[in-house]
């Protein structure tokens, strides 16, 4: 099988966002001279998401690129398909308000980890360690769900419930991967400390926006050069 469910963050069905997705696709294909298009953002980020998609495939090998310079064309492509969804954000916010974009973009992220960990994952380029790739991972997402307990409190930062701290740690790892994406394997093990920095920036910015108890901000000094050493020796303790 060439896609296999392999992740352990499932995301969510949604009946919705599948039309969007089946809606981009029919309103893609041009019937008339026309081919301008009027897309909202989560049409825009299915765009970005099937250009992802594709290019993962592509350089699998999957399928055949047929553009001389495929991997520059698709950045490109996406960096068109960013500019034009952050442009669709601003104009959907000041019609429907912030609340309902951040529930639309989160009901969104939730299916595309749900199509990623049930169809579009393909482990066909990811060779498996001895003992698991699974477990390997599990083990490391606990270490880093320890770690972050400790510091936050240390900084003063309201330290979230353990489901939403192990839900801010994956996605802090995907940052960080995302972040290694353009790198060689050597230039991400040269640089484990600021991909591991990258993982506690994206962490403790979003604790910075938990409230008190009394609905005041939290007051908390800012990681300084102290806890930047702190995470590098945690960063090469894992080597």
């Amino acid at each position: 099988m060439l896609f296999q469910r392999c992740r352990v963050d499932e995301g969510e069905y949604s009946a919705e966002d599948l039309a969007t997705v089946s809606r981009v696709a029919a309103t893609a294909t041009f019937t008339s001279q026309s081919r301008r298009l009027r897309l909202d953002p989560l049409e825009l980020a299915a765009c970005a998401f099937g250009a992802r998609v594709t290019e993962m495939q592509v350089r699998h090998g999957h399928i055949e690129a047929w553009l001389p310079n495929h991997t520059g064309a698709s950045r490109k492509l996406l960096a068109k398909l960013e500019r034009l969804r952050r442009r669709a954000k601003g104009a959907y916010i000041r019609v429907r308000g912030q609340a309902a974009f951040r529930e639309a973009s989160r009901r969104w992220q939730s299916f595309v980890r749900f199509a990623r960990a049930y169809f579009l994952f393909c482990r066909c380029d990811r060779p498996r360690l001895p003992f698991g790739n699974r477990d390997v991972r599990r083990r490391f997402v606990q270490d880093l769900i320890e770690y972050f307990k400790e510091e936050l409190s240390s900084t003063g930062l309201q330290v979230p419930a353990e489901e939403e701290l192990h839900s801010l740690v994956r996605r802090g790892l995907r940052s960080a991967r995302r972040l290694m994406a353009d790198m060689g394997v050597m230039t991400v093990r040269r640089n484990r400390a600021f991909l591991f920095d990258r993982i506690c920036s994206y962490v403790i910015d979003r604790c910075r926006g938990l409230k008190n108890e009394d609905g005041g901000p939290l007051n908390a000094k800012r990681f300084g050069q102290e806890s930047f050493v702190k995470r590098e020796k945690y960063s090469n303790e894992q080597r």
